[in-house]
């Protein structure tokens, strides 16, 4: 099976992927305002520019930092109030079009500067930084000016005039750096809270899986669970198309190494084609499942693997002994007390003609009266909805493959003093 999709439709639907996430959230929601407000405060203190941050339709979604008192009182004029927003528009507009900062003239004559906020070709909005006079070649900037109507005649206008002479002045190599530095901060705060809302997104997908493997532990016919393979596949193409834009986004190793892992497991579901899997491949999955909920979680969970190296190529249904190990994670290790490490230890041999697993933990285990419970449920079939459905389901699975004598399924405390330990064993007769 190709794992990976063409770089033309992966590219599609990354792009599709984040455009439903950013239209869902909008920019508003990438954004630490609180944290970016006083960013862009300090930036337009030191620098000497006006700032604010809008979104894509131009509605301010910060306050407005070291504004022109020019500007403030130009705006009182209705025409150049409506020549400002068209100028403030025009920049953005330009800026998106070229993913990259802006500067022109305004209709006052002074510079201003529109920096995009593009994440995956979507537009989200811009920091408009200027309001100032420049010092420098400007030659190469347009002159917004020429596309309004009705502009006043500053000379007509003494107060603004006075308080035009009175307006800032900076370098305009000076402007253009502080664009480009805007530019970097905002798109990293931007892209750290994309990836948080991607991660959110995979840990859906993640419970989606869940539900395909469950299908591949309870199956009761080989129909069902081809059903579960063939579902599979494209889910898994979007989980690891998911995790590839996260990569780009995140631009880390962590990530990577993530996408390896789904591969792995997405190999693992299609070699159980023919209802069966090798041991080595069962241990593999159950690694790269506990490497995702440890990701998951945030939980440091340590885990010792012992095959008899003979036994590796043995086969099992597939999913035997996935279900006991997330289950030691999740009732035993995760309910632990503050950051104490978990951990797993798996050991596979064969003893007296029997393949023996078994699988403990150190989490908050159980009392003698639970274990009790528990065994008594597992032996009536009418409280069978009352029970550990694993442990039934796997037994009955081996049970029907290998015979009724032929497997079984205990558990008891970890001899260890901590936790519970689960003891499969069966008869490899196929």
């Amino acid at each position: 099976m190709e794992i990976f999709s063409s770089n033309m439709e992966e590219k599609e639907q990354r792009s599709k992927l984040v455009y439903s996430i950013v239209s869902d959230y909008s920019l508003k929601s990438l954004i630490d305002l609180d944290a970016w407000e006083k960013l862009q405060d300090s930036i337009a203190a030191a620098t000497g520019t006006a700032m604010v941050t809008v979104d894509y339709k131009g509605n301010p979604l910060t306050k407005t930092s070291s504004f022109s008192e020019f500007c403030n009182e130009r705006r009182k004029i209705p025409v150049c109030e409506k020549n400002c927003f068209f100028s403030d528009a025009y920049g953005s507009l330009k800026a998106a079009m070229l993913n990259a900062p802006y500067m022109f003239h305004c209709p006052a004559g002074l510079v201003d500067c529109a920096v995009p906020i593009i994440v995956e070709g979507n537009h989200l909005g811009a920091v408009l930084m200027g309001q100032v006079r420049v010092s420098g070649d400007t030659s190469s900037l347009e002159d917004v000016k020429k596309l309004v109507q009705n502009e006043i005649d500053l000379n007509e206008y003494p107060k603004l005039k006075k308080l035009y002479d009175e307006n800032r002045v900076v370098d305009v190599d000076q402007l253009r750096r502080t664009a480009d530095l805007v530019k970097l901060l905002i798109d990293e705060m931007v892209q750290k809270q994309l990836l948080l809302k991607l991660q959110d997104e995979l840990y859906k997908l993640i419970a989606q899986l869940k539900d395909k493997v469950a299908v591949l532990r309870n199956g009761e016919d080989r129909g069902q669970s081809d059903s579960a393979r063939q579902s599979v596949g494209p889910f898994m193409l979007s989980a690891l198309n998911m995790l590839n834009s996260m990569a780009i986004v995140e631009g880390a190793d962590g990530t990577s190494e993530a996408i390896g892992i789904y591969a792995q497991m997405l190999e693992y579901i299609y070699d159980a084609e023919d209802g069966f899997i090798s041991i080595q491949s069962e241990v593999n999955f159950i690694q790269n499942s506990v490497e995702i909920l440890k990701r998951q979680f945030k939980r440091d969970i340590e885990m010792a693997v012992n095959v008899d190296y003979a036994l590796s190529q043995a086969y099992i249904p597939p999913c035997t002994l996935y279900p006991f190990v997330e289950n030691a994670i999740i009732h035993g290790i995760l309910p632990l007390d503050g950051d104490e490490a978990g951990r797993i230890d798996v050991e596979i041999s064969k003893k007296r003609g029997k393949i023996i697993c078994e699988i403990a933990d150190n989490g908050v285990g159980m009392s003698d009266d639970q274990l009790e419970i528990m065994e008594f449920r597992r032996s009536k079939p009418e409280s069978r909805q009352l029970s550990n459905m694993d442990i039934i389901s796997t037994r009955r699975r081996l049970e029907k493959i290998y015979g009724e004598n032929g497997a079984s399924v205990e558990l008891a405390h970890n001899p260890s003093g901590k936790g519970m330990q689960v003891r499969i064993s069966w008869s490899p007769s196929i």
